[in-house]
């Protein structure tokens, strides 16, 4: 088993197309084509994580915070970054970090916090814009070759249904000049073909995969095609979330309950504006960017970290908001990044480290 192997599952699962532009996300440190040993799953990487790699035999750290975030002009060992690079290189271990894109997949961050609350009718709180519709043209005798090629490619896919294409007939006109290979025609000689122009929406990180099937299964030497950036929302990939409780809860118990399940210190929040909430919006991390979009989706409350002064002081009158802290509204993201390799791997062990990584200190 290479490292390669995990990274392909889990880049499928959290594609890095969806991380923000500015993350880090991916292999920061290391070899994919190492031979696989064990891993260990972090939130943070500090140089006792690395000990605890080494000792656990695991060659393949994953955490949910990149290793290397800011310009990196020396390794020195100056700081904690510095010293975990140094460290893993001289006892070969690889650092694999899924950040954003974890944050921004439908079943990641978030998914697993509204598992947490116990929420129902969960949905991307902002979605994002990363859809695509490509537009082919192919004579008819050659249509369902190149069509089952593109949908097993990854195209064609909307919510719940697959193989979803449309399909226009037509005469397609072309001419053959000196140095063309036509499939069909005769050089120097107008051709008119029965062709069909085919439809299909993809996202982002497939366009490669959808290319390389049209490009593969498609008659012609030249191909006639256009791709289309479409202005639809993913529904299915975006930043927070929201969704509701079985039933509306005091305003006052939730709060206290959001300091059991998250094992928070402490917690900072607005006013109570309303006895009662039932519609929940939060956002694993800093996400003090939704707050209007919680306000707008009609949401009692909005649980987030990371929150200043004004963003309390702004939204107080609109909404309740909940400051949970980073590392606690982030820590279960590496119960789920277990769960998920251990469903589909069953050759080596996954660890979940047991050092705390929060560097915040509360004073009793």
């Amino acid at each position: 088993m290479k490292i390669k192997d995990v990274i392909d599952y889990l880049e499928d699962f959290a594609p890095i197309s969806l991380q923000e532009d500015y993350d880090n996300s991916g292999l920061n440190i290391g070899n994919i084509n190492n031979e696989l040993t064990n891993i260990l799953v972090s939130l943070d990487c500090n140089i006792e994580v690395i000990k605890e790699a080494i000792s656990k035999n695991c060659n393949l750290l994953i955490t949910h915070h990149p290793i290397i975030f800011k310009n990196l002009r020396s390794i020195t060992g100056s700081n904690n970054s510095e010293n975990c690079i140094v460290e893993a290189i001289k006892n070969n271990i690889s650092i694999y970090c899924i950040h954003t894109n974890l944050d921004n997949t439908f079943y990641g961050v978030n998914y697993k916090i509204a598992e947490k609350l116990k929420i129902n009718d969960y949905n991307i709180l902002k979605p994002i814009s990363n859809i695509f519709k490509l537009e082919v043209y192919c004579p008819d005798e050659h249509c369902d070759e190149l069509r089952n090629a593109i949908f097993e490619s990854g195209a064609g896919k909307m919510g719940n249904y697959d193989s979803c294409s449309f399909n226009v007939n037509g005469k397609g006109t072309f001419k053959p000049l000196s140095g063309s290979k036509p499939s069909i025609g005769k050089k120097n000689k107008l051709e008119v073909v029965s062709e069909q122009k085919l439809d299909f929406i993809f996202y982002e990180n497939q366009m490669k995969n959808v290319l390389q099937a049209m490009e593969k299964s498609h008659p012609y030497e030249k191909i006639a095609h256009q791709i289309i950036k479409l202005n639809n929302k993913n529904l299915y990939a975006g930043s927070g979330g929201y969704g509701f409780l079985a039933k509306s809860t005091r305003t006052v118990d939730f709060i206290k309950l959001l300091k059991i399940i998250f094992k928070a210190e402490g917690i900072r929040h607005t006013k109570v504006l309303n006895e009662k909430v039932h519609k929940i919006a939060f956002c694993g991390g800093s996400g003090s960017f939704l707050i209007e979009s919680a306000i707008k989706n009609k949401c009692d409350v909005f649980i987030t970290s990371d929150l200043k002064y004004h963003d309390f002081f702004d939204y107080q009158d609109q909404i309740c908001i909940v400051d949970i802290g980073h590392f606690e509204s982030e820590q279960f993201t590496m119960d789920l990044i277990k769960e998920k390799i251990s469903q589909n791997f069953s050759t080596f062990a996954v660890h979940l480290s047991n050092v705390k990584t929060n560097p915040i200190k509360y004073l009793n």
